[in-house]
């Protein structure tokens, strides 16, 4: 098991902490030696051998943790967020080197974790729960375009939710209509559920649902935009800036229209996918 907090031996030098689970299940000195080495260079920390946890970095701790755990080649890694203590950046990097190192050695591993980036990047197969109950479990492209409910749609990435009526095929939203492909009939409440990405902005009238400019936050290869629709609904989209599209301002007018073949759509309950 990696800890959150790593819970390396702080009297242990980096050697003696990795060779610990092996000395405890009675391996020979030249089989310890060999492992250890060996494990410590799968991390990149063998010139830190003789090494005090005192004198490591968070991240260096991390790989310390990792190796201990990996070491005596268990049958399930247990991994506990392992990467909260650390610095954005660092997240990133670690999060590639344990799933690098995951799948060299192919030991199954159960990674638990609040950060949703981390669990779609790292992932192969997600369990999402609430309160204990298992919501869903897929493949990270599974949950992320179809999930099964309004809580694993918030969940992992963001979605906007729209109070919408459905009759057979067609939605109708702010006097906006359009049809969508129904997994079952239904007709009555639902919710519309958007992801940034899965909404186009014109500032042409074009057929679409009428906004406006509430809010746009500079995010480096795209901008966030907030857009207020009718009543009291706020929409977000990402425009990415490659598209070369002009910036808008706050109290820009806006059209608004879907990605209807990527859009979610719930009951009124947000219980149960429609699509």
């Amino acid at each position: 098991m990696v800890f959150q907090n790593y819970a390396i031996f702080p009297h242990l030098s980096v050697y003696d902490n990795v060779a610990y689970g092996l000395k405890a299940r009675g391996y020979s000195k030249a089989d310890i030696e060999k492992d250890v080495e060996e494990v410590l260079g799968l991390v990149k920390m063998s010139e830190y051998k003789d090494r005090q946890p005192s004198q490591l970095s968070g991240g260096q701790q991390q790989r310390i943790a990792l190796a201990r755990a990996i070491v005596i080649k268990p049958d399930v890694l247990l991994m506990d967020e392992p990467l909260s203590n650390l610095d954005a950046k660092l997240r990133i990097e670690m999060r590639s080197v344990i799933k690098k190192i995951q799948q060299n050695l192919n030991i199954t591993t159960v990674y638990v974790t609040h950060d949703q980036e981390e669990a779609l990047a790292m992932s192969d197969r997600i369990a999402v729960m609430n309160l204990g109950t298992v919501q869903q479990i897929g493949t990270p492209l599974q949950i992320y375009t179809r999930p099964q409910n309004t809580f694993v749609s918030n969940f992992i990435g963001i979605s906007s939710f729209l109070p919408c009526t459905v009759t057979d095929n067609t939605v109708s939203l702010l006097g906006h209509a359009f049809n969508m492909k129904l997994a079952r009939a239904y007709t009555g409440k639902a919710v519309l559920a958007v992801r940034p990405e899965e909404a186009t902005l014109t500032t042409i009238e074009n057929g679409g649902i009428a906004g406006r400019v509430q809010f746009a936050t500079f995010l480096g290869d795209f901008i966030n935009y907030e857009i207020e629709l009718g009543g009291d609904y706020v929409l977000q989209v990402n425009e990415y800036l490659k598209e070369g599209l002009p910036i808008k301002k706050t109290g820009d007018k806006v059209w608004v229209t879907f990605d209807q073949k990527s859009v979610n759509l719930f009951i009124a309950d947000g219980k149960e996918s429609l699509v």
